[in-house]
């Protein structure tokens, strides 16, 4: 018996065999499997020629020779569900990163299109990112019903997460590149939030409908756009007190 590990190794087990009492048949052991009866821990035994196919949570395929202990094909890690955003790093644009439905923000090498990176997961459906401006090396994501979050590529873990919306939908999340402390998220709720990267809120602006969209103004870095459901597009200034568009 092959078991494959999240880790990407390999155990292979031998089944301990029953003799039934009263039939002359062998059924196999639903017990703790074991390795074979004449042979200890340490010691190596053959196994008959065969191959496992393995499927990783990341999204990786590969096949593993048994006989030779080797791979045969490992296919690098990739997503396994629809993409939703993919973005450029700002000062890399070797560096692409996608954002799946798979609960996964990947972040690819365009020359050699590998994954160098991926996302700890387990987020639900990811429908948009934001890189940080400059060197941080952080994306900013938005879930379906987990909130907002921040994730440290280069350490791999999550190091901040944004739960204003509640369990509604975050549909864009945009980090602003002229204020490198300010994110913005807008949402199914009907509300595009502006908040610093610690997590205090400096404006929700309410919409009569979900809004889908939110960018930053290249020129300026206290002018903002929305796009709603609506099919209006309204621009804030968030250096001011007011929660009117301009």
């Amino acid at each position: 018996v092959v078991f494959g590990h999240i880790d990407g190794s390999l155990s292979v087990f031998q089944p301990v065999s029953i003799q039934s009492s009263n039939k002359n048949h062998y059924t196999s052991s639903t017990s703790e499997a074991v390795p074979p009866p004449s042979l200890t821990q340490n010691q190596a035994f053959s196994l008959p020629p065969g191959h496992a196919v393995c499927c990783f949570l990341d999204g990786g395929v590969g096949l593993y020779d048994m006989g030779a202990k080797k791979w045969d094909f490992l296919r690098d890690l990739g997503h396994v569900e629809t993409i939703f955003d993919c973005k450029f790093k700002p000062d890399d644009p070797n560096l692409l990163a996608t954002a799946s439905f798979d609960g996964t923000i990947k972040v690819w090498d365009i020359n050699t299109l590998t994954a160098m990176y991926t996302s700890p997961g387990n987020e639900g459906v990811i429908y948009s990112l934001s890189w940080a401006p400059g060197s941080l090396n952080c994306i900013a994501g938005a879930t379906s019903q987990n909130g907002a979050f921040i994730w440290d590529v280069q350490k791999g873990k999550m190091i901040q997460r944004f739960n204003e919306h509640g369990k509604n939908g975050i549909f864009c999340i945009a980090w602003s590149h002229k204020d490198s402390k300010r994110i913005a998220t807008c949402s199914g709720d009907g509300f595009c939030i502006i908040r610093t990267i610690d997590g205090k809120v400096l404006h929700k602006y309410k919409h009569p409908a979900p809004v889908f969209g939110c960018d930053w103004s290249q020129n300026n870095k206290d002018m903002i756009a929305t796009g709603c459901e609506d099919k209006n597009v309204r621009v804030y200034y968030v250096a001011t007190s007011s929660d009117q568009p301009l």
